[in-house]
């Protein structure tokens, strides 16, 4: 994570090797992160400095692969798509 008003301390956030590589990303919500990975897991991280880089949320919603997400904000959910069609979160 790279903060404008502190370029000199960029933060590097580390996952879970069995989440494989990071496929997708969306920015929600306040200083929220949600992150969909290749091995079928999405996982919900927190930017603020209090919490920084803690997953609040994580699962593995596909068997064998996660393509993409979206989130709609009026809604509050998220869309997951993989190998299993469209799951809704």
């Amino acid at each position: 994570l790279y903060n404008l008003n502190d370029p000199d301390n960029p933060l590097e956030i580390g996952f879970e090797e069995r989440y494989g590589k990071i496929i997708t990303h969306r920015w929600f919500g306040d200083g929220f992160i949600m992150v969909g990975f290749a091995e079928g897991y999405f996982v919900v991280i927190s930017t603020n400095m209090s919490e920084i880089g803690i997953e609040v949320f994580s699962g593995r919603f596909h068997a064998r692969a996660l393509y993409d997400i979206a989130y709609s904000s009026s809604l509050k959910m998220t869309a997951i798509s993989g190998d299993a069609g469209i799951k809704l979160i």
